[in-house]
C-alpha cells in the first residue's frame, strides 16, 4: 500500500471513528443540514442510513426534525394512532390541488372517504380493469411500432394516464382533460422541486413563480373536473367507473358526497394514479434494458407459461420472475422515496424523545438499499426476492406502497398495471436507450427521470 493509499485509508478511519462517535451529521451553524439536503437529498439520506442510528436528529435552520431508519419504528410511527401523527406541512401548501383528498385529509373526514372509495380497489374491481390496461398497452405498441426513438417516461405518463382516465370517467370525453392533468401534475412536481431548494415555511398567497404555476393548474383542473361531475350529474347515466362510484356514495346516515368531495378524490387518484405508475415502469424500462440476462430470463419465463400469447391478469400468478422483477423495480425506485409525519404530541420513538410539532421523515430510498437488509444493495437482482434472506427480513425494511392504515389504496392496481405493461412491451420490442443517454433522478414529488429517457426500439414480432 502507497503512503497516499495509507494517508486516505487513516483519514477514512478516522472519519468512521468520528461519525461512531456522533448521533447526527454535524450540520451548519445556521442553516443546519440544509446544505447537504440541497446537494444531494437522497444520498444524503443514504448516509444518514448507513453511518449513524436508528432515528438521526437533523435540523433545517432551527428546526429540528427526525430521520427514522429502523424497520421496526417505521412500522410504530405508521400503525400509531392516526391522531400522533399528521401528514406535514408541506402537503398544505398543495392543498388547494388535492383539496380534502385521501392525500391529504385528516383524521374522521379521511377515515369517511377512505371507507366509502375502498370498494372500487377490490380485487374484482382491479382485475376487471386488467382490459383498460391492455388496450391502453395495446395503443402504445401501435405507436412505437412507427417510430424507432421514444421518450418512455413521456410514453408511459401517457398510457397510464390513459388507463386512469378510463378506470375514473369511463364513457366520459376527457380529451381536454389530459392537458390540465398534464400541466397540473408538472404544476405540483415543480413545486416541490422549487420549495426543496430552501425549506422555508410556505405562504400560498404569495405570488412566488411555483406558487403562481400552482394556481393556474387548479384553475383549469377545477375547470375540467367540474364539468365532467356536472355533466354526469345532469345525465343520470352511471357505470363502473370511479365518478360513478363516488357520485352514489354514501355513508351510515345516506349523506352522499358533495361535488366538491368528488373532485377532491377524482383529482387525487388522477394525479396519483397516473404519475407514481409512470415513473416506476420507466425505472423499470431502464433496469430492463441495462440488464440482458434480467430481460432474457423475463422472456424465457413468459414464452413458457403464455406460448405466443401477452399476459392477461389471470396469468399473473403463474409468472413468478417477473413478480420479483416488479418487486425489485419498487424496491430501488419507490415513487413515493420517503414519508413524512408531525407528531402532535411529545412521543418516544425508540429511545429518541420527539416533541410536539416535530417532523418525522422515512425514506423508503435509504432503507432500500441499506446494506443491513440486502446483499449488493445497489444492484438490480429480481431473484434476490426467492432467498431466505429475503423471507427473514424485517417487514419494513420494504415500505414503497407506505404501510398502516394510510396506506397506498391503489397499490394492488399499481402493481397489476406495472406487469401487464412491462411484460407486454419486453415481449414485443427489442429496447435499448440512445447512445449518451444517461437518465437521473429528479426527487421531486416523485422519483422522476429528470430530462425524460430516449429509447430506440425494434418490434421483435407482430401478433
Amino acid at each position: 500500500m502507497s503512503v497516499v493509499e495509507q494517508q486516505a485509508r487513516g483519514a477514512e478511519t478516522s472519519s468512521l471513528a468520528l461519525r461512531a462517535a456522533l448521533d447526527a451529521p454535524p450540520g451548519h451553524w445556521f442553516f443546519g443540514h440544509l446544505p447537504d439536503m440541497k446537494r444531494d437529498l437522497l444520498g444524503f439520506f443514504s448516509m444518514c442510513e448507513r453511518d449513524f442510528g436508528p432515528v438521526v436528529p437533523l435540523r433545517l435552520y432551527a428546526v429540528p426534525f427526525y430521520l427514522v431508519n429502523d424497520p421496526a419504528l417505521i412500522q410504530a410511527v405508521l400503525f400509531a394512532d392516526p391522531s400522533k401523527f399528521v401528514k406535514p406541512t408541506a402537503f398544505k401548501a398543495v392543498k388547494p390541488m388535492f383539496g380534502d383528498g385521501l392525500l391529504t385529509s385528516e383524521g374522521s373526514f379521511w377515515r369517511k372517504q377512505r371507507a366509502l372509495i375502498q370498494p372500487f380497489f377490490h380485487k374484482q374491481c382491479i382485475d376487471r380493469y386488467a382490459d383498460v390496461v391492455v388496450r391502453s398497452t395495446a395503443a402504445l405498441m401501435e405507436q412505437w411500432s412507427l417510430a424507432e426513438s421514444q421518450d418512455a417516461y413521456e410514453d408511459l405518463s401517457n398510457v397510464t394516464l390513459d388507463i386512469v382516465s378510463r378506470t375514473l370517467f369511463s364513457g366520459s370525453d376527457i380529451g381536454e382533460g389530459r392537458a390540465a392533468v398534464l400541466g397540473a401534475a408538472r404544476g405540483v412536481q415543480d413545486f416541490f422541486l422549487r420549495w426543496r431548494r430552501h425549506y422555508m415555511p410556505v405562504i400560498p398567497w404569495l405570488p412566488f413563480p411555483a406558487q403562481l404555476q400552482l394556481r393556474r393548474a387548479v384553475r383549469e383542473v377545477d375547470r375540467v373536473i367540474y364539468k365532467l361531475i356536472d355533466a354526469r350529474r345532469a345525465s343520470g347515466e352511471r357505470g363502473n367507473d370511479m365518478m360513478s362510484l363516488l357520485l352514489d356514495a354514501a355513508d351510515a346516515e345516506g349523506q352522499t358526497m358533495s361535488s366538491r368531495a368528488v373532485r377532491d378524490e377524482l383529482v387525487t387518484m388522477f394525479l396519483a394514479g397516473h404519475e407514481t405508475s409512470a415513473v416506476a415502469m420507466s425505472w423499470g424500462l431502464y433496469e430492463l434494458v441495462s440488464s440482458p440476462r434480467v430481460t432474457a430470463k423475463l422472456r424465457s419465463e413468459m414464452a413458457a407459461v403464455l406460448s405466443d400469447r401477452d399476459p392477461a391478469v389471470e396469468d399473473l400468478p403463474r409468472l413468478p420472475y417477473l413478480d420479483q422483477v416488479v418487486k425489485e423495480v419498487m424496491r430501488l425506485y419507490p415513487s413515493a422515496y420517503n414519508i413524512g409525519r408531525v407528531a402532535t404530541e411529545t412521543c418516544k420513538v425508540g429511545d429518541t424523545t420527539v416533541r410536539r410539532g416535530a417532523n418525522v421523515i422515512m425514506c423508503q430510498w435509504a432503507v432500500h438499499r441499506s446494506r443491513r437488509h440486502y446483499d449488493d444493495p445497489d444492484a438490480f437482482v429480481p431473484e434476490r426476492w426467492d432467498t431466505e434472506r429475503a423471507r427473514k427480513m424485517p417487514k419494513f425494511a420494504y415500505f414503497p406502497f407506505s404501510g398502516g392504515p394510510r396506506n397506498c389504496i391503489g397499490a394492488q392496481f399499481a402493481l397489476l398495471e406495472a406487469k401487464l405493461i412491462l411484460g407486454t412491451l419486453i415481449r414485443h420490442f427489442d429496447i435499448e436507450l440512445e447512445p449518451g443517454e444517461r437518465p437521473t433522478v429528479d426527487a421531486a414529488l416523485t422519483l422522476r427521470p429528470s430530462l425524460g429517457m430516449r429509447v430506440r426500439v425494434r418490434r421483435r414480432f407482430s401478433s
